[in-house]
């Protein structure tokens, strides 16, 4: 009989929790005004720099319309950090909210496993109807990302060159929407123009994009190999194109390419009367090196803020705060356990993630929870930061022994070095400031320290493969330019 009574309060905890407010769970701000739950919509564009949405305002600011209105008409986070400049990493961390101590994605070679739950996995239980659409192969549903979903649907090979990807995937979702789900419903949308080789945008969208380039320009000599410094990667080689200012270019209208789509399928949500009980979250998995410490239309090797910093926003009319833009540190983990939190839904232990639902909501907004917030190489570089504020401390490790022809030998820096910089007044990443500040770099450095003990990053060479690389999948992460 005990079992029975524990067993049907369990069950009506659940719908509870699936179908209206309930008086024990008062810090559901993002439910509906009426205590129903949204509807979610996880929108995620890989590659994508923060620094060419409008609302940063640290770049171009015509490239993306659609993202900076949606940005406009929710709460924008302008330093928001991944926790890996890969997609798997950064993805699970993304759709787990923890770190890769937990959820044991260390690069684009290993799977997502059930360790940790995974966000779409713990909505499905509560009643929502899940679906995903993703552009980038090395997320399948092979590798653990398909998890909680009813359905999940690859649109990475349907369109060849000097075609968008996006435009295809963008329109699989909107039938998908079109079909109106009885049910509460999580929609996930990876867009994947903005990923090298920059050849997806159409001929219409490039014309549309200044060619004016503050950066130094150069020829880069191109590569034999997917990584290094100074250089072109291989497969970002588009024939007779090797000046830097032509690829950035190229970059930008991949961007504007995602961002049409991205309106697009904004304006579906519109159209169907579905926009003011949609929970929207905007997020990229990953920036891109536009020669930023010499590392060129690139990703993986360094934590700097060309990789690393991406764009987050969230927007639901009428509970979460409009036109609000918030500067303080945020991470990707954040992401799944704010959702949680705010549908007033119990947070897995596993989470490591800040419930930020407190910072967005209309009623008595609270201020950003203080923590640092860290990054880390998914490549053999082991590079390692952790931002706390407007100061960053990057760690890079002693070099590790490998072959002196191994073709990332000549990019390894010589001596272990940790370095601090004030991103406010050198958002660039160049003048290193620990001699001065030399307690704070201290305190960091701790901070830093704890954390790469817990996550196990010190990667070396010499280690073994990821497990189940076969020949599919190495030829998948060679065509990305994540091996060689």
């Amino acid at each position: 009989m005990v079992i029975r009574c524990l067993a049907l309060v369990i069950v009506a905890v659940a719908v509870a929790l699936a179908l209206g407010p309930s008086p024990w769970v008062p810090a559901a701000r993002l439910r509906l005004a009426d205590g129903r739950l949204p509807n979610i919509l996880l929108l995620t564009v890989d590659t994508l720099r923060a620094d060419h949405l409008g609302y940063v305002e640290a770049g171009p600011n015509d490239l993306t319309p659609a993202l900076d209105a949606l940005a406009s008409a929710g709460t924008a986070f302008s330093s928001a950090s991944t926790p890996a400049p890969t997609t798997r990493a950064a993805t699970a961390a993304l759709l787990t909210g923890a770190y890769r101590g937990v959820h044991g994605v260390r690069g684009n070679g290993w799977s997502l496993g059930v360790r940790a739950p995974v966000l779409a996995e713990i909505l499905r239980r509560v009643g929502y109807r899940t679906a995903a659409f993703y552009g980038n192969r090395i997320l399948g549903a092979d590798y653990g990302f398909g998890r909680g979903f009813d359905s999940y649907e690859s649109f990475a090979d349907a369109a060849g060159r000097g075609t968008s990807k996006d435009e295809i995937g963008v329109a699989r979702a909107r039938r998908w929407l079109e079909a109106k789900p009885s049910e509460p419903w999580f929609l996930w949308v990876h867009l994947m123009d903005p990923h090298g080789p920059y050849d997806s945008a159409p001929e219409a969208v490039r014309r549309t994009v200044s060619r004016t380039d503050p950066r130094p320009d150069r020829k880069l000599r191109l590569s034999k190999t997917n990584t290094g410094l100074g250089v072109l990667p291989r497969y970002q080689m588009i024939p007779g194109v090797q000046r830097a200012s032509a690829y950035r270019w190229r970059y930008r209208a991949e961007v504007r390419s995602s961002d049409a789509q991205a309106g697009k399928l904004l304006a579906t949500l519109d159209a169907l009367g579905l926009a003011d009980e949609t929970l929207v979250v905007l997020a990229a998995d990953h920036g891109e090196g536009l020669g930023d410490h010499d590392y060129f239309f690139q990703h993986g090797w360094f934590p700097y803020e060309g990789s690393v910093a991406v764009p987050l926003v969230f927007r639901l009319p009428g509970r979460i705060r409009a036109q609000t833009r918030l500067d303080a540190p945020v991470s990707l983990v954040d992401v799944a356990p704010t959702v949680l939190g705010g549908l007033g839904l119990p947070i897995p232990p596993t989470m490591q993630g800040r419930d930020l639902s407190g910072v967005l909501s209309v009623a008595a907004p609270r201020s950003v929870p203080p923590g640092p917030v860290f990054s880390a190489s998914t490549l053999p570089s082991g590079m390692t930061a952790v931002r706390v504020g407007r100061w960053k401390l990057v760690h890079t490790p002693e070099p590790p022994e490998v072959p002196a022809d191994h073709p990332w030998t000549p990019y390894f820096e010589r001596e272990e070095s940790f370095r601090l910089y004030d991103l406010r007044r050198d958002p660039g990443e160049v003048v290193d400031r620990s001699s001065e500040q030399t307690e704070r770099a201290s305190r960091m450095r701790r901070v830093l320290e704890r954390w790469e003990k817990r996550h196990l990053l010190r990667a070396r060479l010499e280690r073994k493969e990821p497990p189940a690389v076969d020949a599919r999948l190495r030829e998948m992460l060679r065509s990305l330019g994540y091996a060689e």
